[in-house]
């Protein structure tokens, strides 16, 4: 799927290269405190990026884990995910 960008935003497909933002916020228990998963290991922030990326790659596609990046304030940095 291609980007999708807005002036502040950036809705895109994940990454194996986006590890270490989404450990940052996936491995932080405050973060994760009433989520459903988390806080995650390192190896479960690869499993889901794996995940993500195979998700993607099927067709016809039926699962979406998206990244929203801001590009404004902070390149790169995650503001939310979801699948």
């Amino acid at each position: 799927m291609p980007p999708i960008l807005t002036p502040h935003l950036e809705l895109r497909d994940f990454t194996l290269e986006d590890f270490s933002a989404v450990h940052r916020y996936g491995s932080d228990p405050t973060v994760t405190k009433y989520l459903s998963w988390g806080p995650n290991t390192g190896d479960q922030t690869r499993e889901f990026l794996e995940m993500a990326v195979q998700h993607a790659a099927e067709w016809p596609r039926a699962n979406f884990e998206l990244a929203v990046v801001d590009r404004e304030r902070r390149p790169g940095r995650f503001l939310l995910t979801g699948s």
